[in-house]
C-alpha cells in the first residue's frame, strides 16, 4: 500500500486503505499521523475524514474525532453511515443519549440495515428504555435472522424482566 501511495499520491482511496491497515496493526500513532497528512491533502474526501475521525479517537484526540464526525455528517447528510459511526464513538465514550440520537438518525436514513437497529437497541437498553430497545432488537432480527447479538440482548432483557424461560430460549 505504501508503494501504491507513492505511485499515485493523488488517490485518496489508497491512502484510506493504508491508514486503516496501519491502524489494524495497532500502530495508532502512525495511523493518526497518516490521517492528518491525508486530511490536509484530501479535505473534502469523506473516507479521509472518516479515517481521521477514527484515528483521532484511537489516539484519544476525542474533540478532534467528534469534530471530524460532525464534518462527515455535514458532507454526507443523507447517509446513515456517518451517524452510525458517530453513534459508535459516543457509545464508546458512554454518552448514550448522544449515541441514541445518532443511531435513531441512522435508522431513519437506512431502515433496512439491521446494524442500525441493533446498535440503537443496545444503546436504548443502556438508557433503560426496555420497550423501545426490544422493538429495535426485534427489527434487527427481522432484517438479519442470524444476528446472534440481537438474540443475546433480547435474552438479557427477558432475564431482567423475570422471564427466565424466554431468556433461556434466547
Amino acid at each position: 500500500l505504501q508503494s501504491l501511495v507513492k505511485a499515485d499520491p493523488h488517490d485518496p482511496e489508497v491512502r484510506f486503505r493504508l491508514i486503516l491497515i496501519t491502524a489494524r496493526t495497532a500502530d495508532f500513532g502512525k495511523a493518526y499521523a497518516l490521517a492528518e497528512q491525508a486530511l490536509k491533502e484530501f479535505p473534502n474526501d469523506p473516507q479521509t475524514v472518516l479515517a481521521y475521525a477514527l484515528t483521532s479517537y484511537f489516539t484519544t484526540h476525542n474533540a478532534a474525532a467528534e469534530a471530524a464526525y460532525g464534518r462527515l455528517i455535514r458532507m454526507e447528510p443523507d447517509s446513515a453511515q456517518p451517524y452510525f459511526a458517530r453513534g459508535n464513538f459516543y457509545t464508546d465514550l458512554g454518552r448514550y443519549n448522544d449515541a441514541a440520537r445518532d443511531f435513531a438518525m441512522a435508522v431513519a436514513k437506512d431502515p433496512n440495515n439491521y446494524a442500525n437497529h441493533y446498535m440503537y437497541g443496545v444503546v436504548l437498553l443502556r438508557l433503560n428504555k426496555i420497550s423501545k430497545s426490544t422493538s429495535e432488537l426485534k427489527k434487527a432480527l427481522e432484517l438479519n435472522p442470524s444476528n446472534a447479538d440481537s438474540v443475546y440482548w433480547l435474552g438479557r432483557i427477558s432475564l431482567r424482566q423475570g422471564k427466565q424461560q424466554e431468556a433461556i430460549e434466547a
